[in-house]
């Protein structure tokens, strides 16, 4: 399992670039912890989409097409294919879709994605070359192509704007979760040092109290005056 954090501010900093990956890890399904602050981020998504989203969704297509190309693995050929389809159902209805079986069914993908999605399942890292009934590579490349064209095509039709709307509600939203965390530790840290005074104190009470119970207990003994213990409690 690959685990990724960012500092609220940064990533609000990259929602606020045409960046489809923040994105979708904003808006998964998966889930394992949320908060207020996730809730009210996954709010402002429609203020974040822009047309630039399309320059993401073919650059990353082309980093997976490179991929596939030097490995023949099936994951990079349908990350490409994904991508691409992502960026065209976002240019095209202004929402952000992930699920591979779902674009296909909804933006008319070729008809052996279908084959490709169920051999991944069966093997994630297998070459192409292995399915019983590859597409051949001119076929792939020439699907791709469409699909680039596609996604440049929805693009130039979309309603979605130049530029994200929703950049002072995300800065307000950093700037009032990160005075509630700072109040918090505030909070936080007097709480602590108070609790260490009140230990201190009444473990030292304790130990005064343990003290005195020992001098007590000392004192009536009866102990020879010439003795060095007598000569000691004499001069306590």
């Amino acid at each position: 399992m690959d685990l990724v954090t960012h500092d609220l501010a940064k990533f609000a900093r990259l929602l606020l670039r045409p960046n489809g990956y923040v994105l979708e890890q904003l808006l998964s399904p998966l889930v394992v912890h949320t908060t207020q602050v996730h809730a009210e981020l996954a709010d402002l998504v429609p203020g974040l989409l822009t047309s630039h989203h399309a320059d993401h969704y073919q650059g990353f297509a082309a980093t997976q097409w490179k991929l596939f190309a030097r490995t023949g693995e099936r994951k990079p050929l349908l990350y490409t294919f994904r991508v691409l389809l992502t960026g065209i159902h976002l240019m095209r209805t202004g929402q952000l879709l992930a699920d591979l079986p779902t674009l296909a069914e909804q933006e008319n993908a070729p008809g052996y994605l279908n084959d490709l999605i169920a051999a991944k399942a069966r093997a994630e890292h297998l070459a192409l070359n292995q399915l019983d009934l590859p597409p051949g590579q001119d076929r792939l490349s020439a699907d791709i192509r469409s699909l680039r064209t596609r996604l440049d095509a929805a693009r130039a039709g979309t309603h979605l704007p130049a530029e994200p709307t929703a950049g002072p509600a995300v800065n307000d939203l950093v700037v009032r979760a990160r005075l509630a965390h700072d109040h918090q530790l505030f909070s936080a840290l007097v709480s602590g040092t108070a609790m260490e005074v009140a230990r201190r104190t009444t473990r030292e009470r304790e130990v005064f109290a343990e003290i005195d119970a020992e001098i007590d207990r000392l004192e009536s003994e009866p102990v020879d005056a010439g003795s060095p213990a007598g000569h000691r409690r004499h001069h306590r």
